[in-house]
């Protein structure tokens, strides 16, 4: 009696499971699981499905290249496949199989390229790289954005040292200037022939000198805005590179120059 009593649990209990997994099986009959409308735990998503969830995502692309707000990104595409297929799924889910089919269409494609594997497309593995070309576009932008941040760090720094430099040693030469006038000034007070040639020599002086200035400070302007043109444009990492090294060049051309520049006007206040 109490053998055919557990028997008899048992088959109930198997009934209960089997009623259960037909709930959640989606119709054969609809490929995209359009009969599923709750997320069963461990039920993986078609190929159909999957193919659902990637169109959402490039069709959400600009969002993804614009946006920094990823999980908002995930809740939009979880609503459009629900809306696509009446299954509910969540963005965490979405996310996770998004990221696992495109690790994995990334490594077969080494070993495509390599010649290890054959390559049987489907709209499926199109859809995928399609969102891998949108996530290398967007790993590109965010290289190019740092890249162009830190050089614009670099140039500001290197121009606020300029400028130190520049104001110190003007200031030097306007002390050692103001020392040569004021002994020239006191050894001729006393003969007026002598004085005029010594006004005219300073007028002439601080001509150049103001001339010298206001060159060197158009010139500085002219690198800094030079300098601050971004590299956004730049289609790999490599072309950012050769920019940068292409203004490092620059700036160091021009720092020469200043320097001579800064010679000829300390030479002349001599």
């Amino acid at each position: 009696m109490l053998r055919e009593s557990c028997d008899l649990r048992k088959g109930v209990s198997a009934a209960v499971v089997v009623g259960l997994v037909g709930l959640f099986q989606a119709n054969p009959e609809d490929p995209v699981g359009s009969n599923l409308r709750i997320s069963a735990r461990g039920l993986r998503p078609s190929d159909e499905e999957k193919l659902v969830l990637f169109n959402s995502c490039l069709e959400l692309q600009q969002q993804w290249l614009e946006g920094s707000n990823k999980e908002k990104f995930w809740q939009s595409v979880a609503q459009r496949f629900e809306a696509s297929t009446g299954r509910q799924y969540r963005w965490e889910s979405c996310r996770r199989t998004v990221n696992n089919e495109v690790k994995r269409r990334r490594e077969y494609l080494k070993s495509y390229e390599t010649g290890k594997a054959s390559e049987p497309k489907s709209d499926l593995h199109e859809a995928i790289d399609m969102w891998i070309e949108i996530l290398d576009q967007r790993d590109m932008i965010v290289l190019a954005s740092q890249a162009s941040a830190e050089q614009r760090r670099l140039d500001a720094a290197v121009d606020d040292d300029f400028r130190r430099q520049f104001t110190e040693r003007l200031g030097q030469s306007r002390v050692r200037n103001e020392s040569t006038i004021s002994s020239t000034t006191s050894a001729t007070e006393d003969t007026e022939d002598s004085e005029r040639p010594k006004r005219r020599r300073r007028t002439r002086l601080n001509d150049e000198e103001d001339a010298m200035t206001t060159a060197l400070v158009d010139l500085t302007k002219a690198v800094s805005e030079s300098l601050l043109t971004t590299s956004q444009e730049s289609k790999d990492m490599s072309t950012v590179v050769e920019n940068i090294e292409r203004r490092l060049e620059h700036l160091e051309a021009n720092y020469i120059r200043t320097n001579e520049l800064l010679e000829r006007l300390i030479s002349k206040l001599n």
